[in-house]
């Protein structure tokens, strides 16, 4: 099961210089945001009314990724939003140093294709951002094993916060028919951490990703 980020966390994070190690260790680190009912609804209608397309990802294959995303290009002015800035604080709260590499916010319905990824980038992080969600909707995250097996899953919350190591398989899965045509709503947003001396580094997979079929 994921683990929620609690001061302990937080604490064992903080004396810590190898994070993405540490990250590995906990597999899916999650936190619920403090947000009104106001603001959740306020970020939500934000985030759906932008403008998105069919995105087939290039990390994976085409024909079995076809999503609805938003990829925002000024990335200044996202940084400047409440709802980025609530997730940078708690990214950096973990002891990570980090610029942003890229911020998506992806559609999926019942009808969705998703796929088995990789960010190549690390942490990356998961929004939620529905206002409201039922569990048996569906939507949940998932982290895989080299072999695409499932090894820990966090399940779909309102203003909920999911941070991992991008470069470990992961998948978004798509809503249950119980959703009844609700979409799922998320900001994924991809981080470049600073090393000490100062230097951005990506962070790729030790492994070649691989689908197994």
């Amino acid at each position: 099961m994921a683990t929620r980020i609690t001061p302990s966390i937080i604490e064992e994070f903080s004396h810590t210089k190898n994070n993405i190690e540490l990250l590995d260790k906990y597999g899916l680190l999650y936190i619920d945001l403090d947000l009104s009912e106001l603001d959740k609804q306020l970020y939500y209608r934000r985030l759906f009314s932008e403008k998105f397309t069919f995105s087939s990802s290039i990390i994976s294959r085409n024909e079995r990724n076809h999503n609805l995303s938003h990829f925002f290009e000024d990335q200044k002015l996202l940084e400047k939003w409440s709802l980025f800035k609530k997730i940078r604080e708690v990214v950096e709260s973990l002891n990570f140093r980090v610029v942003l590499e890229k911020a998506h916010a992806n559609l999926h319905n019942f009808s969705s294709e998703s796929s088995h990824h990789v960010d190549f980038t690390s942490p990356s992080t998961v929004y939620y951002a529905n206002p409201e969600w039922n569990p048996e909707w569906g939507g949940e995250t998932w982290l895989m094993d080299d072999n695409h097996e499932v090894i820990d899953s966090v399940r779909f919350s309102p203003a909920r916060l999911v941070i991992f190591n991008g470069n470990r398989p992961h998948y978004a899965r798509p809503c249950t028919h119980y959703a009844k045509g609700l979409n799922r709503l998320v900001l994924a947003s991809r981080f470049k951490f600073i090393d000490e001396q100062g230097n951005e580094q990506y962070q790729y997979p030790e492994k070649e990703f691989k689908f197994v079929n």
